[in-house]
């Protein structure tokens, strides 16, 4: 949480027209600071969901839900890249995210 909380005062002191993230920790991470300052414009490449959201374990099964709230609230105004055509793919059956916001 301290890294978060560093990482939202250094957006909000440099104020970015434009955040691009890159990985799933960095997309939650840097989309949470990037909405919290208000930046413009994000970005949010996706190089897969992650084996939170692919494996069948009673763990994975519990981790999205307290993921998922937060991809939702940085997906909100962020276009989404998603650089695994099978990612994209499997990423629509999350009934939140819509298709137009998705490249």
């Amino acid at each position: 949480m301290a890294a978060l909380w560093r990482l939202i005062e250094l957006y909000r002191r440099e104020r970015p027209d434009l955040a691009h993230h890159f990985t799933i920790k960095c997309v939650l991470y840097g989309g949470i600071a990037a909405h919290c300052s208000r930046a413009r414009a994000i970005v949010s490449s996706v190089t897969g969901l992650g084996h939170v959201f692919i494996t069948d374990s009673w763990r994975n099964r519990l981790s999205p839900a307290f993921g998922v709230p937060g991809f939702r609230f940085v997906f909100r105004r962020s276009q989404i890249i998603f650089q695994n055509p099978m990612t994209g793919a499997n990423s629509f059956a999350l009934p939140w995210l819509k298709k137009a916001e998705a490249i």
